[in-house]
């Protein structure tokens, strides 16, 4: 026992020294050994070195998010309120009120606007370790083959990139930690949670409402969903179309901050901005969207029992599936919780497979491990594009003390 301890004492040590040496490898080696504390420690460390080097272009939220962050830090402590204040602007300029709070804390320290984006890295990436964690403990009681490929699918799917979409994806990664914990545990507290990752990104306040729909008046009414899913594939631009609409009239303000999400500017600049993508990206949200959706469709006619906490994932699933497929006409919307409903499927199939005797395919699993695998390669892809070269280089000080701007891809090319 005591040479267990002092052998992990000794790989924790030098797990940190060889972050400092080389991070890369020190990230490379802690993704392996993810269920250890040192290694959650060292891939936060990772993705706080990324938000602190990458680079970004004028026309990214990013650049925004900069001009923004260092205007708040040349204004007095006693402007708290008016810096933090406001969910978000009518044209989509202004972040949520929680990241208006983490520039005007950083800001207190300091101007610079890396170490605002380290603080976003930092943070994105510990509660990305809080969902791994759980679900890691989740996969361990009954290790089995599907229960590993989309634990690692969920890691896959928040790359260090998403740092680039802080907002939404922290709020993702607060939203299914507190949906299945309250599935598992219903307690309030996870309501409360659930209900706060508004407050991350004001864009939840629609899946936020379709859990409580859920949870009041939705369980058990799969073939519903089924309708409505069906009807999804031939309405979506109508739907949209009344998306947008959404909240008119209201006399509480909402109806203005809805649409800062759906009004013409915002939705031009994110039109622009995936015009500068590749066409495959949309391509393969798409995708990889359509096949977790069947396979769930398929486990279900294929095993007609589920347990209960299965039931429900599945059942919430569907509906975030047909919220999804319903607004295919507004990228701004769809693409995003795309990967809510992804993420979503991934916790759906871990418990299944540790809490259920699940009829194996081998079509299913390799089939999932190409989609994971096409899902690495274009996430990989994209945080390459933004990546800072000193990211692989060895050395820590020299990412503090270099002013690099060629990014990996740069670099490749």
């Amino acid at each position: 026992m005591s040479f267990t301890l002092e052998k992990d004492k000794s790989n924790t040590l030098w797990s940190y020294v060889l972050f400092v040496i080389w991070p890369f490898m020190a990230f490379i080696s802690s993704v392996r050994n993810f269920s250890y504390h040192y290694a959650k420690n060292i891939i936060v460390f990772f993705y706080g070195l990324f938000g602190f080097t990458f680079i970004y272009s004028e026309t990214s939220d990013s650049f925004r998010h900069a001009i923004t962050f260092e205007s708040a830090a040349n204004r007095p402590f006693v402007e708290f309120f008016e810096i933090v204040s406001g969910l978000y602007s009518e044209d989509g300029q202004k972040p949520d009120i929680f990241m208006d709070f983490i520039a005007f804390v950083v800001s207190r320290f300091t101007n610079d606007s890396r170490f605002f984006f380290m603080a976003l890295g930092l943070i994105l990436s510990w509660m990305l370790m809080k969902n791994i964690d759980l679900f890691n403990k989740l996969y361990a009681k009954k290790k089995t083959t599907i229960g590993l490929i989309f634990l690692v699918f969920l890691f896959v799917l928040i790359p260090p990139s998403r740092i680039l979409s802080f907002r939404h994806y922290l709020a993702s990664m607060v939203y299914l930690f507190a949906v299945y914990q309250y599935f598992t545990t219903k307690k309030p507290i996870f309501l409360i949670a659930i209900a706060c990752s508004v407050f991350v990104h004001f864009g939840f306040l629609l899946v936020v409402a379709l859990f409580f729909v859920y949870k009041y008046i939705g369980k058990s009414r799969n073939n519903i969903y089924y309708v409505l899913i069906i009807l999804s594939f031939f309405f979506a631009e109508q739907a949209s179309a009344v998306i947008r609409q959404f909240g008119v009239g209201l006399d509480i303000g909402v109806d203005k901050v809805v649409n800062g999400y759906t009004n013409e500017k915002y939705l031009q600049r994110v039109s622009e901005y995936q015009e500068n993508r590749v066409g495959i990206i949309n391509v393969y949200i798409r995708l990889t969207t359509l096949f977790m959706f069947f396979s769930i469709l398929y486990h279900k006619f294929r095993n007609k029992f589920f347990d209960a906490i299965s039931e429900q994932l599945y059942s919430f699933a569907l509906l975030i599936f047909a919220f999804v497929n319903f607004t295919q006409g507004l990228e701004s919307i769809t693409n995003r919780f795309s990967i809510v409903f992804q993420l979503l499927t991934c916790v759906f199939y871990i418990h299944l497979y540790t809490n259920n005797e699940v009829k194996k395919s081998n079509i299913f699993k390799y089939t999932s491990i190409g989609f994971l695998l096409l899902n690495f390669v274009i996430l990989t892809r994209i945080t390459i594009e933004y990546a800072n070269i000193v990211m692989v280089t060895p050395l820590l000080p020299l990412s503090f003390l270099t002013d690099s701007q060629t990014t990996i891809l740069d670099f490749i090319k």
